[in-house]
């Protein structure tokens, strides 16, 4: 194993301890009945909890606090919405585990983890897979904060242009996946819970465009293309060029416009020029669609201050168009080199730092 492959192995161990340590934490504080029954059926959960009066007032208050969010000062409402999202995430690192409970509730996951994932990252491929999890949990966890919320509809259709997709798998099998954490039961006199059964179902778009223009994912993509889904495009562009040529695209397919645009943990330099970006996603869009973008670490300092200002850039680009943009920021501390050492959830390589949730509308955005 060479000392980059080490490294990097050495990492995804410790993001999958510090995750898991936190659910160990959460079902320590709340019990697992509770967490059982938000997640026979969450789905279900999430629609109820929704349209409560809290929720509304929640997004209100946020409102008041120049429309951000912040896990540094959170009350009991926000608690619970990134309790639930990070146990979200969870059930994809967990993905088809059966976990005994008990470990859950006396620290005992980190020798388990430990011995479950660490004969698999000698192999590339297997680590590869590891990795993917990782990635693909932070997207869930992005999606449930924001389902949670009552941001994003759980019944929609989504007709969704990616930017910045990388392999796809965050944007498709992270950001839609319903997770769900099911008793198995022994036979016994008590019939007592004798694991538990970690679950994620990915719920298909209606269409996905993915769009990525750093060569590597060439080949992928062009394998995504000559497969049978008929419901991904994947163009391996400058996004600038895709989306001149997404109008026509979209109507020789007969595609509807696009309702949810998605830009998971971006790269700030893409976006030049906020305005022009979004005049070009008024052309791709009906009279209104769901916009998530959110940003990470980047891999120095620099690229986080640049992608914390480009945020920034966008939600003011936001309001001044009279849209109603939210942030909610995933972090602690003052300084921005403070705030990238701080992250709510996670090591800095894999997790989410800020989102920036926006309704668009199409006439808002068009000028």
């Amino acid at each position: 194993m060479n000392k980059q492959h080490k490294t990097e192995t050495l990492r995804l161990i410790d993001s999958y301890n510090l995750d898991i340590t936190g659910l160990e934490s959460i079902i320590k504080k709340h019990g697992i009945n509770k967490i059982l029954n938000q997640f026979n059926n969450h789905d279900d959960f999430l629609k109820s909890n929704a349209s409560t009066p809290n929720n509304s007032k929640l997004l209100k208050g946020a409102a008041k606090h120049n429309g951000t969010i912040c896990t540094c000062d959170l009350s009991p409402k926000l608690i619970e919405c990134f309790e639930n999202a990070h146990v979200s995430a969870c059930c994809e690192l967990l993905r088809d585990w059966q976990v005994p409970p008990q470990l859950l509730q006396n620290d005992g996951m980190k020798q388990f983890v430990n011995s479950a994932i660490n004969p698999t990252l000698s192999n590339n491929e297997k680590m590869n897979e590891v990795s993917i999890r990782v990635h693909n949990s932070d997207a869930m966890r992005t999606a449930q904060i924001l389902k949670y919320l009552g941001l994003i509809n759980t019944n929609k259709k989504f007709r969704q242009l990616s930017f910045a997709a990388g392999h796809g798998n965050r944007d498709i099998n992270g950001f839609h996946s319903t997770p769900e954490i099911l008793p198995t039961k022994t036979f016994g006199a008590n019939n007592r819970t004798e694991s538990l059964s970690f679950y994620n179902k990915v719920n298909k778009p209606e269409y996905v465009v993915l769009i990525d223009n750093d060569p590597v994912f060439g080949q992928q993509y062009n394998l995504l293309n000559s497969e049978q889904h008929d419901w991904i495009l994947a163009i391996n562009k400058d996004a600038n060029i895709a989306m001149q040529e997404l109008p026509d695209t979209l109507n020789n397919k007969n595609w509807k416009p696009v309702n949810l645009i998605l830009g998971l943990r971006i790269d700030h330099r893409m976006i030049p020029d906020v305005k022009y970006f979004f005049s070009q996603i008024s052309t791709l869009i009906g009279d209104s669609a769901d916009l998530v973008i959110s940003i990470g670490a980047g891999h120095t300092l620099d690229e986080f201050i640049g992608r914390k200002k480009k945020i920034l850039e966008i939600f003011n680009y936001l309001k001044k168009s009279k849209l109603s943009p939210l942030r909610i920021q995933m972090h602690s501390g003052k300084t921005h080199d403070e705030q990238r050492q701080k992250p709510s959830f996670g090591l800095l390589h894999y997790t989410t730092y800020e989102i920036l949730y926006c309704k668009l509308k199409k006439k808002m955005i068009s000028s």
